[in-house]
This record gives structure tokens, C-alpha cells and sequence, in this order.
């Protein structure tokens, strides 16, 4: 009865991670996304990517609350529980928008980080 229970509690809080896991995939690829557009229209702006994830809140075109959205979604963390960072590369037929975050525990504990990565080419995040 009680290797049963122990059983039961191991599948338990697997089933909890995993829900856990993916929760996160779909904000950091939803993040991901938004912060993309964000890029796009301040290259269609500008006829130029942003240097820097901070130059999209200097773009003179958009509203406050718009800038209050980017700034949010290019800040470090997503609710200040664990910090997520955000990398931006930009090249020349495009850009790179990477997020990575420390691994939910027990593989945490041995600093694997969680990574998300998307590459756009020119263009692509309006599609």
C-alpha cells in the first residue's frame, strides 16, 4: 500500500511538471512572437533592426500602453518568480530571438536551463 502511494505521488507531481513545462513553452513562444512584431514594425519604422531589445521602447510611433506591453515582454522575467532571459541577435536577412530559464527542479538542481530559439528572416513575423 504505501510503495502504492508513493507511486501514485511520483506520477502525481511528473504529471505536474509536465503541465508546468508546456504552460511555459507557450509563453515563452507566445513572447517570443509578440516581441518579434515588435521588432518587425520598428524595422518598418526605421528600415533598420534595433541594435538592442531597448531601442523598441524609443520607437516615437507607438502609444504608451504599447510600450508598456513591450516593456513587459522584454524585461527579464515573467512574473519575478525566475528570471527568463531574453537574447536578441540581429543580422542582415534577419534575426534571432532566444529566451532560456533555469530547469524546473529535480534537473534544475544541476543548472540545466530551459532555451526556446526562433530565427525570422526579413519580413516573416508580419506573416
Amino acid at each position: 500500500m504505501v510503495v502504492a502511494c508513493g507511486l501514485l505521488l511520483v506520477l502525481g507531481l511528473w504529471c505536474l511538471r509536465e503541465w508546468f513545462e508546456v504552460g511555459w513553452n507557450d509563453w515563452a513562444k507566445f513572447r517570443i512572437s509578440s516581441v518579434a512584431i515588435a521588432v518587425e514594425a520598428f524595422r518598418h519604422d526605421y528600415e533598420r533592426y534595433p541594435d538592442r531589445l531597448s531601442e523598441l521602447l524609443a520607437n516615437e510611433f507607438q502609444d504608451e500602453k504599447v510600450k508598456k506591453t513591450i516593456a513587459r515582454l522584454i524585461s527579464d522575467s515573467k512574473d519575478g518568480s525566475r528570471p527568463e532571459t531574453l537574447t536578441y541577435k540581429a543580422s542582415s536577412n534577419g534575426f534571432t530571438l532566444i529566451i532560456t530559464c533555469p530547469e524546473l527542479p529535480p534537473t534544475g538542481w544541476f543548472g540545466k536551463q530551459r532555451r526556446v530559439e526562433r530565427y525570422y528572416a526579413v519580413g516573416e513575423a508580419l506573416k
